[in-house]
């Protein structure tokens, strides 16, 4: 009885040497293989600080040819004088820093650059979308007419969303307003049987249009566009009514 026993435990440890053993083989293919990896790395760095050598004697030719070209000869004039203000202000900007500036320095000026292009296209998006918007779909329970009194705060979004369905009319502040160069979001918080229910609203503009994505919790999501209510347009409404009060007894 106790050699069967002790049978079956060395059975159960040379099974054990046996995982052991495979584990052993599989870690020595996973080092061959980061082994390769990092060779590959090597080789991807080698061909990097070649293209930045390659890339830094361009930099140095092109800045000697610049220097021989602003230097005028004796007896002729600069080549400046004969350019306009404009470019002479860009060879201002431009000389000193192939003669001076570090590529970091450079750096700097390429991400404040990017900087005031994205201030700008968030300050023309802010212009764009103020004002009042009216769109309508269909969805689950009908045909609705929506109206967008849109407020812009910098990049904050605020004002009121009016909906009007078969069920009747509600008005909803918006909450969590932003925009940004990528486009306009907003979340109307519906009553909808004593539930608060979250409408998230996701907009494109483009001109006078807003392409709205329109995600109701997650029960169901439409799209729809909705367009610029101009003076124009809201002109006829008030005459209309100015002339139906005015022929009243």
């Amino acid at each position: 009885m106790i050699l069967q026993v002790c049978k079956e435990v060395l059975q159960v440890c040379f099974k054990a040497l046996q995982v052991c053993k495979e584990a052993l083989q599989v870690c020595f293919k996973a080092l061959q293989v980061c082994k390769e990896a990092l060779q590959v790395c090597f080789k991807a760095l080698q061909v990097c600080k070649e293209a930045l050598q390659v890339c830094f004697k361009a930099l140095q030719g092109s800045r000697q040819r610049r220097a021989d070209l602003m230097s005028p000869r004796w007896g002729q004039p600069a080549p400046e004088d004969f350019l306009s203000s404009a470019a002479r202000f860009w060879l201002s900007v431009r000389v000193p820093f192939n003669q001076n500036q570090s590529m970091k320095k450079f750096s700097k000026t390429l991400a404040l650059a990017a900087f005031a292009l994205a201030v700008a296209g968030v300050a023309r998006a802010e212009d764009g979308v103020a004002g009042k918007w009216k769109g309508e779909f269909d969805s689950q329970i009908g045909l609705q007419k929506y109206t967008f009194d849109l407020k812009v705060d910098g990049t904050n979004v605020t004002g009121k969303a009016v909906g009007e369905r078969d069920m009747g009319t509600n008005e909803v502040a918006i909450t969590e307003g932003t925009i940004s160069t990528n486009g306009i979001f907003f979340v109307e918080m519906l009553k909808f049987d004593d539930n608060d229910l979250r409408i998230e609203y996701t907009g494109k503009i483009s001109g006078d249009e807003i392409k709205f994505h329109r995600k109701v919790g997650d029960v169901a999501e439409e799209d729809f566009v909705a367009k610029r209510v101009k003076e124009t347009d809201a002109k006829p409404a008030a005459t209309a009514e100015t002339n139906s009060l005015s022929a009243k007894p």
